[in-house]
Formats: structure tokens, sequence, C-alpha cells
């Protein structure tokens, strides 16, 4: 993700036309093979990347093509976690980069994201991603979600610090980077080891065995 951010900003979403496709079987093959790592990262790759080749292909340049790329993003990420209003208000964002969404981003990344879940529906069927809360259903049942939110919320600021942090810390060490890669992997499984022994919960094994490869 932070690969089509750095292509938005810098470089009016120009990509090379060989991305989408590496990322595909690259991740295919991840992922196929049972290797730890997400989709999310992936896919907004592949969404962005593809935009681009369009953009290519019909020559837009320039802010237009920012937009269409930041819509392939939305597109992605709408599909894959089924929920194309949210895949389009990141990708507006994504444009701004402060958080407030660029009102012309708004309406192609609703377009496309919209378009990207019903081909998904289609082929894979519609239903939401997660299920309803037994007791939460309705709009009462959103409001009692509030401090959830909130506290994931602040949660993920301090989750993308640290994981600048960490990498701001190791960057400076004065070591070559196959060291420095292993001593990154040693503190990751001590950490995932640490909880599981904490916890003794299976979910815990689950969620480090997906999320810390990524």
């Amino acid at each position: 993700t932070n690969e089509v951010v750095r292509a938005v900003h810098e470089s009016d979403g120009a990509m090379l036309a060989l991305v989408p496709f590496a990322k595909l079987l690259g991740t295919t093959l991840l992922l196929g093979f049972g290797g730890s790592g997400g989709r999310g990262g992936p896919v907004t790759q592949i969404g962005a990347g593809l935009a681009a080749l369009v953009a290519r292909g019909f020559r837009i340049e320039g802010r237009g093509r920012a937009v269409l790329v930041a819509a392939g993003l939305g597109a992605g990420l709408g599909a894959l976690f089924r929920a194309p209003i949210a895949g389009a208000f990141f990708a507006a964002e994504v444009l701004r980069g402060n958080g407030r969404p660029e009102r012309d981003v708004v309406l192609p990344a609703l377009a496309a994201a919209g378009s990207a879940w019903a081909v998904f529906a289609a082929i894979f069927g519609g239903a939401p991603l997660y299920g309803p809360v037994p007791g939460l259903e309705g709009g009462l049942g959103l409001l009692a979600l509030l401090p959830l939110a909130l506290f994931c919320g602040g949660l993920g600021r301090l989750w993308t610090g640290a994981v600048h942090a960490f990498g701001s810390l190791f960057r400076r060490l004065p070591w070559r980077f196959e060291a420095r890669t292993a001593l990154g992997a040693l503190c990751g499984g001590l950490a995932a080891a640490g909880v599981v022994a904490l916890t003794g919960d299976a979910a815990a094994r689950s969620l480090f065995s997906s999320g810390m490869g990524a």
C-alpha cells in the first residue's frame, strides 16, 4: 500500500506495467503454498497497477492518472473486503494524505469500487465478510459500537507509529541487511511465542501465523 501511495504522490500514479502481474503471481504462490502474508496490500497494488495500465492505454497523465490509480486501489479493496463505500473513501483519502478525502476522487472511486464489488459478488456471492453481531443489529447497535471504533482507530495510529519507529531504528543499525532482517524475524517470532504462551489461545496462533509475515 505504501508503494501505491508513494506513486500517487510522487509520480501522479505512474507505475511499472509489470507490477500488477508480478504481484498477482507472487501473492498467489505465497498464499497457495501456505506462506504467511495478507491480501490487502497486494490487492491495492494489483488494482492500482491495472488502473495505471488503463491510463497508459488511453494516454491519461497527470492528475487524471492519479485519480484513476486511486480509483483502482479503491476497487481492489472494496471488492476484497466487500465494502465498496469504505474502499472508495479510502482511495479518496490516499490522494490527499491528511485524512480529508479529495472530492474529485470520490465519485470515480465509488463507481470503480461498486463495479468491482458487483463482479466479485456475481462470482463469489455478496454476503458481508463479517456477519452481524448478535444484539447489535440496527442503528442503535451501530452507536453501541462507536467506543470500539474509537479504540481501534487509536490502536491503529499506535500500530502505524510503532511500525515506522522500528523501521527507522533498524535502518540505523550498522549491520548488513540480512542480519537486520534476521533480527527482525527473531523479534517477531519471540513476540508471537510470548502471546501464545500467555494466552494459550488458538486465535492468537492464527493471528500471528497470518499477520507476522505480512
